[in-house]
């Protein structure tokens, strides 16, 4: 892939002008990402590979000595990798200590998956429904932090996403459960508008609306109605208190 500055120069353009409209490419800015983070992996781990061929007898602690860049991004981001290599290498104990070793990794990766939860859990309670799918799940993530759930940095944010991303019958039956809730708790307003809103989503597929949505619509119009008959009869027995 080529680099930014060339293709700024080769079209004419600045390099700003080419990074917004990547940032407005979600798709090309994300395989521009991965293309940077592989070229990473590959440039740290031949750092490592070389170190230890040269010097066969060097240890680990001395390789981050003198590589701290290098080492840091292998234990954040491929940790797997410079395990196995060192215990290829011969260095058992060395690779038990990686294992073990906190890394960065394992806060970004706890404050990202507690970002995803509160997040639908907002979503979840807000006006407006929609699917939560794992793509835009993916865009509360900070840059780059896609590859970092590829590479397995991420274990308890890859976990989230699994648990958290809705297929279309989940969905469904989600927004089904609120309808009748709703509509049986009385809150009929709030029934109504989330039931049209439902229906606007679903008005090219006549199968979703006629099997799923009508029951939930009479349903709603029916708590409708008795919540306004016993307004009225609140009313009306107000009325006969003040004349009495």
């Amino acid at each position: 892939m080529p680099k930014l500055c060339d293709v700024a120069a080769k079209h004419e353009l600045s390099e700003w002008t080419i990074e917004l409209r990547l940032r407005q490419n979600p798709s090309l800015k994300r395989r521009r990402d991965t293309h940077q983070q592989g070229m990473e992996q590959r440039r740290n781990r031949r750092a490592l590979e070389s170190a230890f061929a040269s010097n066969p007898d060097m240890k680990i602690s001395n390789f981050s000595a003198t590589n701290k860049k290098e080492y840091r991004w292998l234990m954040l981001y491929d940790r797997e990798w410079l395990v196995h290599h060192l215990a290829a290498c011969g260095k058992g104990r060395a690779a038990t200590r990686v294992r073990i070793e906190r890394g960065g990794a394992s806060g970004e990766d706890d404050h990202a998956e507690s970002l995803l939860r509160s997040s639908v859990q907002a979503w979840l309670n807000g006006p407006v429904p929609f699917r939560i799918t794992k793509r835009r799940l993916l865009q509360l993530l900070p840059v780059k932090s896609e590859w970092k759930l590829s590479s397995g940095a991420y274990p308890k944010t890859n976990r989230a996403l699994n648990d958290l991303a809705e297929t279309a019958t989940q969905y469904q039956l989600r927004i089904g459960r609120r309808l009748a809730s709703l509509a049986a708790g009385g809150d009929a307003e709030t029934a109504k508008s989330l039931a049209s809103a439902v229906i606007a989503q679903f008005s090219h597929r006549s199968d979703i609306v006629a099997r799923f949505m009508d029951p939930l619509l009479t349903q709603t119009k029916t708590a409708a109605k008795q919540a306004s008959h016993s307004a009225l009869e609140g009313h009306e027995a107000g009325e006969e208190a003040i004349q009495i």
